[in-house]
């Protein structure tokens, strides 16, 4: 009698065979080397090569986003930094030629704080305009093209509140501020009594509140053309850090550097 041999032996058990093992044999294609499908072989360590197999699609675009994420993290903590930030924020815009010229007018008293030989400042701004000055432009351009003005309609001031919250966001901590601006957010300010203490008093017919400084009524300003360009009401204010455990020395040393100019000591 012929004897019969039984085929299962030679291959895994099918009860313990996954959908898409068992679609991969019908198909004829059971003994593809790429597919380790049974729970018998996944346990014995092919986990990996069934997880590549069955969601290469997502391991490739979850392994680009953790290397862009280390990437965007290392170009943060390893880029260079400047000497000195500088914010200005008040309704004059800053082309390039007046950020060349503040850039020029402050280099002269900032120190090479990072110790890289080089003096770099970063001057950003937050360019806003009031309710009052809006209308005002709207009402020019209405005349420039002979058109009826509507001086009821209403304007907001939210440009002012959006500037506000970037600032307190900003680790910009030296800032120029216009009037209106800094006394909607002079709570979030250092005191002059507390960055220059006792010596405070000097300065007191240069302040304006508690916090601020007039830019153009220090001796440093007035000696210098650049800083004409600003506006007239423009406040010095050193903002308290949006990190807890942000030094702040040196703009605290810069401001102190400013109003103790002495043009004469050039």
């Amino acid at each position: 009698m012929e004897e019969r041999k039984d085929e299962n032996l030679d291959t895994p058990s099918t009860e313990l065979e996954s959908n898409e093992a068992r679609r991969q044999r019908l198909l004829g294609v059971e003994n593809d080397s790429k597919i380790h499908d049974t729970s018998m072989e996944i346990t014995k360590g092919n986990f990996f090569a069934n997880l590549w197999y069955k969601h290469k699609w997502a391991v490739l675009i979850t392994s680009f986003f953790v290397i862009l994420g280390i990437a965007l993290l290392a170009s943060i903590i390893f880029k260079d930094r400047p000497d000195m930030r500088i914010s200005y924020n008040g309704p004059f815009t800053i082309g390039d030629a007046e950020h060349h010229l503040l850039d020029r007018a402050f280099s002269e008293l900032v120190n090479d704080y990072d110790g890289d030989g080089e003096k770099e400042i970063t001057i950003t701004q937050n360019t806003y305009k009031t309710a009052e000055e809006k209308k005002e432009e709207d009402r020019k351009y209405a005349q420039s093209r002979g058109e009826e003005f509507d001086e009821n309609k209403a304007y907001s001031d939210d440009d002012i509140s959006q500037v506000s919250n970037t600032l307190r966001m900003s680790e910009y901590n030296l800032t120029l501020i216009d009037k209106e601006l800094y006394d909607k957010m002079k709570s979030n300010f250092c005191t002059i009594s507390e960055i220059l203490g006792e010596n405070a008093e000097k300065y007191s017919d240069i302040m304006y509140g508690d916090c601020g400084i007039y830019l153009h009524k220090t001796a440093f300003a007035k000696s210098s053309k650049e800083l004409q360009i600003l506006p007239e009401d423009t406040i010095i204010a050193i903002c308290k850090p949006a990190v807890f455990d942000k030094n702040i020395d040196d703009e605290i040393d810069f401001l102190k550097a400013i109003l103790t100019y002495n043009s004469n000591e050039k």
